[in-house]
């Protein structure tokens, strides 16, 4: 058993006793009253972490929305998000989440049109490499998928690239680094030459990084091609560019970058961590997924490797948040942020926040890259109405 299997076993007996990890979509927790953010009424500070999934992310959209909604009826006012992390398809709504609503621009309506209204040929398109014998193919081509990369932002870039050029451009990226650092966000990517986490943010030293930085995180290994960068350059200079991928392959829940962002200086308390997983609590269930084909029982390659990655996904997803639930509760114990930090790999060094899970009650489906407009119309729906119903309290 590894590092964090032992510790996340531990969180659900401290926080627990049983090995039940807990319900898959945690009830609402009124923001705490002694605590003074900014001068928000609601009194709160929120941390944001958005975890990856691929096509599962249109469950992450609704649950968003439903957040905002919720937050917006009880108090009066728009969520105070002060942190986002995102990984992967978390990524790529950090900034929309980031930006949220403001007068004359909704960015999480946009968010959902997004989301719903998109195609397979919008995101990605099968390369003809693909087409050679497996053994050809795999000694000369980077993935499966294309996605419309161009190293040159001013290119007519199609597909995802195109997509986010649209969604992000100039002076959104702009509008996110004035925040700094009063608000903060991270994209959470690997570094495969290094093997090392890489996190890009909007500190205005990194943020002409961050749209490539958004668009590495969710770029799937084997599935999707790599994007040349350096941690603190976009471009080919004195820095050589190296490959990066999906932050969500060493975390699909970026609990670290959240946390190690709100420690920077001038540190931000946080009063909430939110965290929107795609993935039930494994091990999940399967009752009514959105994806209705039915696992063979003579699986073929891909059949094998769509529910390999769900899995994996979802057993990550699942330690992930244990581990964070283990942490908080640590720090509410009184155990120091060194001590924490050493267990968990999680640094909180102010006060301990509320944690609240927001997860779908069972699975999707398996197929994270089958960007179909109806599945995800539904994802989305069903998103919305499962967080809006744990939602609500007294």
């Amino acid at each position: 058993m590894n590092r964090r299997s032992l510790l996340a076993g531990a969180g659900v007996l401290l926080l627990g006793g049983c090995a039940s990890p807990g319900p898959p979509v945690a009830l609402y927790v009124p923001p705490p009253t002694h605590v003074k953010a900014d001068a928000h009424p609601s009194n709160a500070a929120i941390g944001l972490v958005l975890t990856g999934g691929g096509v599962f992310g249109a469950w992450e959209v609704g649950a968003l929305q439903a957040f905002f909604d919720d937050w917006k009826t009880r108090y009066g006012e728009e969520p105070p998000i002060r942190v986002v992390a995102g990984a992967s398809t978390g990524a790529l709504i950090a900034p929309f989440a980031f930006l949220g609503r403001r007068p004359g621009a909704d960015a999480i309506d946009e968010l959902v049109r997004w989301y719903t209204s998109v195609n397979q040929s919008d995101i990605v398109g099968a390369r003809a490499g693909a087409l050679l014998p497996f053994p050809l193919f795999a000694i000369t081509t980077s993935s499966v998928y294309g996605v419309g990369y161009s190293a040159d932002d001013t290119a007519n870039a199609t597909r995802l690239y195109g997509r986010l050029l649209e969604a992000v451009p100039d002076r959104r990226v702009a509008q996110i680094a004035a925040e700094w650092p009063r608000r903060r966000m991270a994209a959470a990517t690997l570094d495969f030459k290094t093997g090392r986490p890489d996190v890009y943010t909007n500190d205005p030293r990194r943020i002409r990084c961050l749209r490539k930085g958004i668009l590495a995180s969710a770029m799937a290994p084997l599935a999707l091609p790599p994007i040349p960068l350096a941690s603190d350059q976009c471009e080919a200079g004195k820095v050589a560019l190296t490959p990066h991928f999906d932050g969500g392959v060493y975390a699909v829940a970026p609990f670290t970058a959240l946390f190690d962002l709100a420690a920077m200086e001038p540190a931000i308390p946080l009063t909430h961590v939110v965290v929107i997983s795609a993935f039930p609590m494994f091990p999940g269930s399967e009752p009514n997924p959105v994806q209705r084909d039915v696992f063979p029982d003579g699986p073929a390659f891909r059949a094998i490797g769509d529910r390999m990655n769900a899995l994996l996904s979802e057993s990550a997803a699942t330690t992930e948040i244990e581990l964070a639930r283990a942490a908080v509760e640590l720090r509410r114990v009184g155990s120091g942020p060194a001590s924490v930090a050493r267990l968990t790999g999680m640094s909180i060094p102010y006060a301990p926040p509320t944690l609240i899970e927001l997860a779908p009650k069972t699975r999707l489906g398996w197929e994270a890259f089958e960007f179909n407009q109806d599945d995800m119309r539904r994802m989305y729906r069903r998103g919305y109405d499962e967080v809006m119903e744990a939602l609500k309290g007294p």
